[in-house]
C-alpha cells in the first residue's frame, strides 16, 4: 500500500499522470538551452560585436548574460567555448575573476576605447578583461524561464 501511495504521489508531482488542467506538470527550457534555477541561457552560434550581441539576445526576448552568484556562473560556465572570448554584462567588475588582480580597471585593459567586459575560458586558465566593444567574441543568452510556456508531462 504505501508503495502505491508513493507512485501516485511521484506521478502527480512529476505530472506524469498527464493531467495539465489541475497544473501538474514541470516547466523546463526549450531544448538547446541550458537551466540554472529559474533561468535558461544559450550560446549564440555567431560571434558578434557587443552591441550585436544584445541585439541578438534581445530579439529572442532574452539579455546578454550577467550572473548573480558564483553559483550561477559555475553552472553557465559549460557554456563558454574553450580557448575563445565570451562577451558578459558586469555590474561589480570586482567580483569577477580578473587578469590582473587585485582588480583595478586600467591595468585590467580599460580605457576610452576598451570599455566592455569578456570572459576567456580555457581548462586550465579563466578570466575577466576588458576588450573594445567592437570585437567580435561569443555570447549567451538568458532568460527567464518563467518567459518560456514550455511544460512537460
Amino acid at each position: 500500500m504505501r508503495l502505491l501511495i508513493f507512485v501516485t504521489i511521484i506521478l502527480l508531482v512529476s505530472g506524469i499522470s498527464g493531467n495539465r488542467r489541475f497544473g501538474f506538470g514541470v516547466k523546463t527550457c526549450p531544448k538547446g538551452w541550458l537551466q540554472f534555477q529559474r533561468h535558461c541561457y544559450i550560446r549564440q552560434p555567431d560571434t558578434l560585436d557587443f552591441k550585436g550581441a544584445m541585439e541578438s539576445c534581445a530579439r529572442q526576448g532574452a539579455t546578454l548574460f550577467q550572473f548573480d552568484s558564483t553559483f550561477e556562473f559555475a553552472a553557465v560556465r559549460n557554456l563558454f567555448p574553450d580557448y575563445m572570448f565570451t562577451w558578459l554584462q558586469a555590474e561589480i567588475e570586482e567580483e569577477l575573476e580578473w587578469l590582473y588582480e587585485p582588480y583595478e580597471e586600467k591595468i585590467n585593459g580599460k580605457n576610452t576605447v576598451a570599455t566592455c567586459i569578456a570572459f576567456y575560458s580555457s581548462p586550465t586558465k579563466s578570466y575577466n578583461y576588458y576588450y573594445p566593444c567592437t570585437s567580435r567574441f561569443h555570447s549567451i543568452c538568458e532568460k527567464p524561464l518563467d518567459a518560456f510556456h514550455v511544460w512537460v508531462a
